[in-house]
């Protein structure tokens, strides 16, 4: 799983990115991902088919069947609140299952910027 781009800035999308790969030697079936959607960012869209639950506040795909050795990349974009405070770390967690394998699980973080840029000038009245 991955986040891009790290850093975001307050206000701007960023997006997460799971890998699904079945490195096994059978096929996978009844393939489900789930990401959680992090605090202070708003839920935008997926690829992939996957949709948003708000109860949950996770991203959900059912992938299906996975034949061996198959990847599938599904993504899902969200804006970041604004304002928000310089360094805040958005974390996604992401898991994934089967039929027939264990949940496997992952995340990932990305930090905000949102620190302010100041302009100073100088300004005197004209004298006669």
């Amino acid at each position: 799983m991955t986040g891009t781009p790290d850093p975001v800035a307050a206000g701007a999308d960023v997006t997460f990115t799971v890998i699904t790969e079945n490195i096994g030697n059978e096929d996978a079936t009844g393939v489900e991902v789930r990401a959680t959607l992090p605090p202070s960012t708003q839920f935008v869209s997926a690829t992939g088919g996957g949709t948003y639950d708000a109860v949950s506040n996770e991203v959900v795909w059912t992938l299906g069947a996975l034949a061996a050795q198959a990847v599938r990349t599904v993504e899902f974009l969200a804006t970041v609140d604004d304002p928000l405070l310089n360094g805040t770390l958005l974390t996604s967690s992401a898991s994934g299952t089967s039929n027939e394998s264990l949940p496997v699980s992952s995340q990932a973080t990305v930090t905000v910027t949102s620190a302010p840029l100041l302009l100073f000038g100088k300004q005197a009245p004209t004298t006669p």
